[in-house]
């Protein structure tokens, strides 16, 4: 389905067939298509005049943040390609196979045209600031909005981070029963933070090719807002960078962890056979078929177990003051 936004009245058609599409609209238009179909493909080439090849390109999952500039082509466009985390903790912490999506974003004289799939939608609704006036056109308007919200996307999905990392950490410190699915987390927190860092770089280096290009070289209120999304991208990365090394350190400290209890179990153990030891030896001497103490006495399986008594228990206090037990 395609969504059709008429930037000066706000009304929004939404078109299933080439029919449904008026062409005496003369206002400048959002486009939007969610996860399109072959249908909707040919509907946007004959909207727009975008070749279907091109369109059918920008449907790739595995497309790369860049800026391509077809301004001297017919029709003319600028082609952005971002990649945009997606929504919700669980794709974040990896039940999706993905944790970035490409949006791409076509920008034309009068037209907008934003492509992305369908589960992971980027919210394009219009932010009224009191106070200030539009001091460009529609169409740069609606662009740097989807741009905003590409960068609150990010936002939000730091905030999942940072947020299941503190439960993760008191989860691995707190009690061992939780190790395995907290390392769990643990690893895809790690992927995700790795899959969005990359995604960040792309996007911001796409952002400030954009910032370079012609059409807004020569408007500063343009260049300002370009900037403002730069910083707050830049932050994002900063912050991701921190918690990557945070959940290394978790990674770490989970290591630490696992080998600080294997030495207390083998040291357990190793006290536990130093005792057992010590009944053992006295059964395997009154096992041999030679003359031994007690053997006439009808009490001498009880003074056995007396002396065993009595020698285990130095033996205990001596492993206690070493804290072997």
């Amino acid at each position: 389905m395609i969504r059709i936004t008429d930037l000066v009245t706000n009304e929004v058609t939404e078109v299933n067939d080439i029919v449904d599409y008026s062409k005496d609209i003369t206002h400048p238009i959002h486009l939007t298509a969610v996860q399109p179909s072959k249908n909707d493909i040919v509907i946007i080439h004959l909207i727009t005049g975008i070749p279907i090849d091109d369109l059918n390109d920008a449907l790739d999952i595995d497309e790369q943040p860049r800026v391509e500039d077809e301004l001297d082509e017919e029709p003319s466009f600028i082609k952005l390609v971002l990649r945009i985390p997606a929504v919700g903790e669980s794709e974040i912490l990896g039940i999706q196979k993905e944790t970035t999506y490409p949006m791409i974003i076509y920008l034309m004289e009068q037209k907008v045209l934003t492509i992305q799939p369908d589960f992971a939608p980027i919210s394009l609704r219009r932010k009224k600031k009191k106070g200030k006036s539009a001091a460009f056109d529609e169409a740069t308007q609606a662009t740097l909005r989807i741009l905003e919200n590409v960068v609150n996307s990010y936002e939000a999905a730091v905030d999942v981070i940072d947020r299941t990392l503190d439960v993760v950490e008191a989860n691995i410190f707190q009690t061992s029963f939780r190790y395995q699915s907290s390392m769990k987390k643990v690893f895809q927190l790690a992927r995700s933070g790795t899959y969005l860092d990359a995604a960040l770089n792309g996007n911001l280096n796409a952002l400030r090719r954009m910032a370079r290009l012609s059409i807004y070289r020569d408007q500063p209120e343009v260049q300002e807002k370009f900037e403002d999304l730069i910083i707050d991208l830049t932050q994002q990365q900063e912050l991701l960078v921190i918690y990557k090394k945070l959940i290394e350190n978790s990674i770490d400290g989970f290591a630490s962890i696992v080998s600080n209890n294997q030495n207390n179990l083998l040291k357990l153990l190793a006290s536990i056979s130093l005792i057992l030891t010590i009944p053992t030896t006295l059964s395997s001497l009154y096992g041999m078929n030679v003359l031994l103490p007690f053997q006439e006495n009808p009490l001498a399986f009880w003074i056995i177990i007396g002396i065993s008594v009595l020698m285990i228990v130095p033996t205990l206090i001596l492993l206690r003051r070493l804290t072997l037990l």
